[in-house]
């Protein structure tokens, strides 16, 4: 069976599920356990993901150190750069171990589902401000490294490239935070349903999966819109 078939018929059996007015009781655990799985799955994806990118900023920040070790401004940046990446991996690895702690699916669905909430209002927070610096710390070494020019890396409008670091890190943030707020909004209508007995939570987050989408791609649109504009003002 391939990949698209099963989620066409996940899906189909999440529709059926849903549209029953009052499911058994272990019908709505097996919905409940399966669909908190995948979003589980979303953080800890997005948790190795980032970590690899921040190995990235280590191996890009130590790649250019010795070439612009006569450069009194972009050296400290530097040593600056590769010490707070090295953190951010750290923070990251501790993160994913005590991810990997509290998925312990010996415990009741209720209990964890909780302990997932209190992880990801916590730990996950600060890591979407990590994951969005480590983009702007990888593209700013990749930027150093491809306009190498004897140790130096003129910036001819300060200005307009700050605007541009801000919108990423604001646009890599907000677009984590979105799809976060989402996958926890779902959980917290799980432990609803649990308590009720009824699929009712649920049945409003399937019908607001459209919306979050269609958010989502607009969003994308605005940030590509905006770069691109931003892009051509900076090269004439």
């Amino acid at each position: 069976m391939k990949t698209k078939d099963i989620f066409d018929f996940w899906d189909k059996g999440n529709k059926e599920l849903l549209d029953k007015t009052k499911p058994s009781k272990e019908a709505i655990l097996n919905y409940i356990h399966r669909n908190s799985r995948v979003t589980s799955w979303y953080f800890g994806f997005n948790m190795i993901f980032y970590c690899l990118f921040i190995l990235g900023c280590i191996i890009m920040s130590s790649m250019n150190l010795p070439g612009y070790s006569a450069n009194p401004v972009i050296k400290p940046v530097l040593i600056f750069q590769l010490t707070l990446s090295i953190f951010f991996l750290l923070y990251g690895i501790i993160m994913y171990i005590r991810y990997r702690e509290i998925n312990n699916y010996r415990i009741s669905t209720y209990d964890l589902i909780k302990k997932r909430l209190r992880f990801y209002g916590s730990y996950h927070e600060i890591w979407m401000v990590i994951a969005a610096l480590s983009v702007l710390i990888l593209i700013f070494n990749l930027n150093i490294m491809v306009d190498y020019n004897d140790g130096m890396y003129p910036i001819h409008n300060k200005k307009l490239y700050v605007i541009i670091n801000l919108a990423i890190l604001l646009f890599i943030y907000g677009l984590q935070k979105l799809a976060a707020y989402f996958n926890l909004i779902k959980l917290k209508s799980y432990l609803i349903d649990l308590k009720s007995g009824f699929l009712n939570e649920s049945r409003k987050i399937e019908k607001q999966k459209r919306w979050y989408k269609l958010l989502t791609l607009i969003l994308l649109l605005i940030f590509t819109i905006t770069f691109i504009l931003g892009l051509l003002k900076f090269l004439k």
